[in-house]
């Protein structure tokens, strides 16, 4: 009886992980969609799932490469920085030199509301199905 059962057990493990949910949705911020924002789907333990949204504030996640998302439950994070031309980007050197010299490096600043870039504080979340392939949110500046 106990061979039967580790047959059963090996039987199930040879996919390569869960089935991923195609799952898409729109981001808008005071009614506005939001373009150019990266969505972050965090299931605490396990890999997060990413997308980014387009012109239209809509967005398609992907986790490790491939399209979708297991489902289950996650926290939700939004980020939108201004855009930092690319001359300006920075190097780590270059932060080091700007350190040892006295100046302060200064992040790119958020266009939204900080509380979204972080899955703790945005109080988004989102549950994952077959039935629940449509996620969207309207954020707001508060």
């Amino acid at each position: 009886m106990m061979s039967v059962a580790v047959l059963i057990s090996i039987a199930g493990c040879g996919d390569g992980g869960p089935s991923l949910v195609q799952v898409k949705g729109k981001i808008t911020y005071d009614g506005t969609p939001l373009s150019k924002a990266q969505v972050i789907f965090n299931p605490g333990a396990g890999v997060p799932a990413f997308g980014v949204t387009g012109e239209n504030g809509e967005y398609t996640l992907s986790t490790n490469g491939s399209p979708g998302v297991p489902a289950g439950d996650y926290l939700v994070s939004v980020v939108k920085k201004e855009e930092v031309p690319e001359s300006n980007k920075m190097t780590p050197m270059d932060m080091q030199k700007m350190a040892a010299s006295g100046k302060k490096y200064e992040p790119p600043k958020d266009l939204i509301n900080a509380k979204y870039s972080d899955a703790n504080t945005s109080g988004l979340t989102a549950t994952v199905s077959s039935s629940n392939k449509q996620i969207n949110f309207d954020l707001k500046s508060e």
